[in-house]
């Protein structure tokens, strides 16, 4: 009867085991989802930061280019060298946004050429802006009014539309990573 309930014993013992295996398994198996789970949250997290980044940095330089604008007109109509150096200053921070916006469009080949694009127009309506100024120096208002004209108007216009073209795109990819994160967030 001995060998028989060491039989029942050894039997028990390596149900135990197993079980107490299976226990330890289940552990892990959950906490290695739930860790994964918490590495897919704050990676979309930091998807959702960094486009939100890339949205201040579009719309910060579309500010600083209609605020150094506002300054040169401020400046044509008083003469009033306080809206001249408004207008330096807006200027100055237009590079450094473009250049962060760059670095933080690098993994996106469109919104790059997008950039490029708002670079090549944004120098451009600065180099109208200063001509306009260079021509207030020599002749007055009178003679910078000739340099408000429809291609001022039109570089104005082509930069509004890349500006949106990228925060439409911007959006889009919020949106997407906005739900990624809400699903990692339920797991």
């Amino acid at each position: 009867m001995s060998t028989h309930q060491d039989s029942g014993r050894a039997r028990a013992a390596t149900q135990a085991g197993l079980l107490v295996a299976m226990v330890v398994f289940i552990a892990i198996a959950i906490a290695v989802g739930v860790l994964l789970g918490a590495q897919r949250f704050i990676n979309d997290a930091q998807w959702v930061s960094h486009t939100n980044e890339v949205i201040a940095n579009i719309d910060g330089f579309e500010a600083r280019l209609r605020d150094a604008e506002a300054a040169q007109r401020g400046y044509l109509l008083t003469g009033n060298v306080d809206y001249l150096a408004a207008y330096q200053v807006n200027r100055e921070q237009i590079a450094p946004t473009l250049a962060r916006l760059t670095v933080l469009v690098e993994d996106n080949p469109v919104q790059e050429a997008r950039v490029r694009m708002l670079r090549q127009l944004g120098d451009r309506r600065l180099r109208q802006i200063e001509a306009n100024l260079e021509r207030y120096r020599l002749g007055g208002l009178a003679a910078a009014q000739t340099g408000i004209d429809h291609n001022a108007l039109e570089v104005s216009s082509e930069i509004r539309n890349e500006a949106r073209l990228m925060l439409d795109n911007e959006r889009q990819l919020l949106a997407g990573r906005a739900r990624s994160s809400q699903r990692s967030a339920d797991l």
